[in-house]
C-alpha cells in the first residue's frame, strides 16, 4: 500500500444532518487513536467543485500525517442524502483497496424535521424569509414540496429538506449497493442519549480503537439563533474582505477563528413545540419510510410511527 493510500480515511460518519453527527464528531475527536480533520462537513465527495480538484488535494488539505492513526475517519451527514452522488464517488477512490467502514445517526424523522427548518432558520436562508420574517415550519414544507414540483436544483447541501432529509432507508439502500452491509453500523439518535457510554464502545469496536476509553460523552450544536442574521452570514460565506486575508492565516486558524465568530454571535434558545395538528400531518409522511427502516435495520420504531416515546 503507498504512502497515499495510507493517509485515506478508513471510516465515514455519513449521515443524517440533523440527527447528532456533530457530537459523534466531538466525541470521536477525543480519542487517541482516531484521526478526524480539523474540522467537520469537508464536503469532498457530493460537492462537484471540491470532488474535482482531486483524491491528492483531499488528502493533502485534511489527512496529512494520518497513517500513524489506528483509525481515521471525517464526518459530512450530507453524504448520505446525496447517496447516489457520494457512493459510486467513495467506491471509485477505496475500491482497489480495503473498503471503509460507514457510521449513521438517526433521528425520529418528525423531530429531525422541526431541528432542520430552525437550523435553516439560523443560517438565513433566504427562502424562509418574507418580509424580514421568517415563515411557519408548515410553510416551509409546502415550500420544500414546490422545491420537488418544480425539479427546482438547490446548490444548499441538505437546506430546506424538511420531509426529504429524514427519508432514510432509500438512501441507505443505495449505499448496500456499493459497500457490503457489514460494513455499516446504524446508530439511532436515542442510543446516543441514553447510553452514550455504550454507544461509543460499539463505535469504538466497529472502527478498531480501544473500546474502553470514555469520551466526556458530550453533546453538540444545541438550538440557537443568532443575534443578527446579517452578521453570521456574514461569518460564514465567502467574501472578498476573507479571500484578501487568506494567505495571512493558515486554512485551519481561518477555520477557528471562524468558528469562534459564530459561536459569539449565536444565543441558545428553546424552539416552541410543534403544532399537534402539524406533527400528526407531517408524521403520516413519514410512515411507510420507517416501516422500510425497521424491516431494514431488524429494529422496532414504533415510537417514530406513533409519536410516543417508551
Amino acid at each position: 500500500m503507498t504512502e497515499f493510500n495510507l493517509n485515506l480515511p478508513n471510516f465515514y460518519i455519513i449521515g443524517a444532518a440533523k440527527c447528532g453527527t456533530t457530537s459523534l464528531f466531538a466525541n470521536l475527536l477525543q480519542h487517541p487513536e482516531i484521526f478526524m480533520p480539523y474540522k467537520k462537513e469537508l464536503h469532498f465527495f457530493d460537492m462537484d467543485e471540491n470532488y474535482l480538484r482531486g483524491t491528492e488535494w483531499y488528502i493533502n488539505s485534511y489527512f496529512q500525517n494520518a497513517k500513524k492513526y489506528k483509525a481515521i475517519g471525517e464526518a459530512t451527514p450530507a453524504y448520505m442524502y446525496w447517496a447516489d452522488t457520494v457512493a459510486p464517488r467513495m467506491l471509485d477512490l477505496h475500491g482497489r483497496g480495503t473498503l471503509p467502514k460507514f457510521i449513521a445517526i438517526l433521528r425520529d424523522p418528525v423531530e429531525r424535521a422541526y431541528s432542520r427548518y430552525w437550523h435553516d432558520i439560523k443560517l438565513g436562508q433566504p427562502l424562509l424569509f418574507e418580509k424580514g420574517k421568517c415563515i411557519s415550519f408548515e410553510k416551509a414544507v409546502e415550500l420544500e414540496e414546490w422545491i420537488v414540483q418544480s425539479n427546482t436544483k438547490l446548490k444548499n447541501g441538505t437546506a430546506y429538506t424538511f420531509v426529504r432529509g429524514g427519508l432514510y432507508a432509500p438512501q441507505i439502500k443505495i449505499f448496500h449497493k456499493y459497500f457490503p452491509r457489514e460494513n455499516f453500523l446504524i446508530l439511532l439518535h436515542d442510543d446516543l442519549k441514553q447510553n452514550p457510554d455504550g454507544t461509543f464502545a460499539d463505535i469504538f469496536r466497529f472502527i478498531g480503537v480501544d473500546d474502553q476509553f470514555k469520551t466526556n460523552s458530550e453533546l453538540r450544536n444545541k438550538a440557537a439563533i443568532p443575534k443578527s442574521r446579517v452578521l453570521y452570514r456574514w461569518i460564514n460565506d465567502k467574501s472578498i474582505f476573507k479571500e484578501l486575508i487568506k494567505p495571512f492565516f493558515p486554512t485551519q486558524v481561518r477555520y477557528g477563528i471562524k468558528r469562534q465568530l459564530a459561536k459569539s454571535v449565536l444565543t441558545p434558545v428553546t424552539y416552541p413545540p410543534m403544532k399537534p395538528e402539524t406533527e400528526i400531518f407531517i408524521r403520516k409522511k413519514f410512515q411507510e419510510s420507517i416501516m422500510e427502516l425497521e424491516e431494514l435495520l431488524g429494529r422496532d420504531l414504533r415510537s417514530w410511527r406513533t409519536g410516543e416515546s417508551g
